[in-house]
């Protein structure tokens, strides 16, 4: 009896196509989901950032009578008094806000990019709009700035409406998108609407398709409980 062998051909250009095209669904619903886990990091490392140095500050300046200077007084001041932790702090030759060799570097910008302006603390004076980043002069006042720099759309919406939710037990007293108030945005909470910027509100949150945001968190020097 003849036995009759038939070798099996290979993969045809159609089936070679599906294949790609299956894998490659794959692959980018991996790397989406590796992204996305990867930017609720950050955001998270932004809030704890947030806390820490909202503490730092009122730490620091509890037996004075308020808080007075831009970003090149009072960021050393916190660093000399050990009120920043290593991760947010990048000691480098470079000179930022007339301080050498330290500046904070926020957790929601890339080190390449990571510099002057992409994290701060400053005093708030009334009618102040973003962080000063010259010592300057003036008067004591009760209020400072947790302020985040050069800020993606979506860091910038989503650390809105993350931060936004703990403003009664942290003394929040406002947050500024690319210098608008929250009185202009809706008041606060500030709605998703308004901090997207879209219609009624463009122009005024957080701008689309650029990674120049720049949000600054307002809390009150001294609490109630304090």
């Amino acid at each position: 009896m003849m036995v009759s062998l038939h070798c099996r051909r290979g993969f045809s250009l159609v089936e070679l196509a599906i294949v790609l095209g299956v894998v490659s669904i794959i692959v980018a619903g991996i790397w989406n989901y590796a992204g996305s886990a990867r930017q609720t990091a950050r955001i998270q490392q932004a809030m704890d950032a947030v806390a820490v140095l909202v503490d730092a500050t009122r730490t620091t300046y509890a037996t004075q009578s308020g808080i007075i200077g831009g970003v090149p007084t009072v960021v050393p001041r916190l660093v000399q008094t050990g009120g920043v932790p290593p991760s947010l702090l990048n000691n480098t030759t470079t000179t930022c806000n007339l301080t050498p060799s330290t500046y904070l570097i926020s957790p929601l910008v890339s080190n390449a990019t990571a510099g002057c302006g992409t994290l701060a603390v400053c005093d708030w004076p009334l009618g102040q709009t973003a962080c000063a980043t010259t010592a300057g002069s003036g008067s004591l006042v009760q209020y400072f700035a947790i302020e985040f720099g050069t800020l993606d759309y979506a860091s910038c919406v989503t650390l809105v409406q993350r931060i936004t939710p703990i403003l009664p037990v942290s003394g929040l007293k406002d947050i500024y998108i690319n210098g608008n108030p929250s009185a202009s945005l809706g008041g606060l909470p500030i709605p998703y609407l308004a901090a997207s910027s879209t219609a009624p509100y463009v122009g005024l949150g957080c701008t689309p398709n650029v990674s120049t945001n720049t949000l600054d968190f307002v809390y009150v020097l001294r609490t109630p409980s304090t």
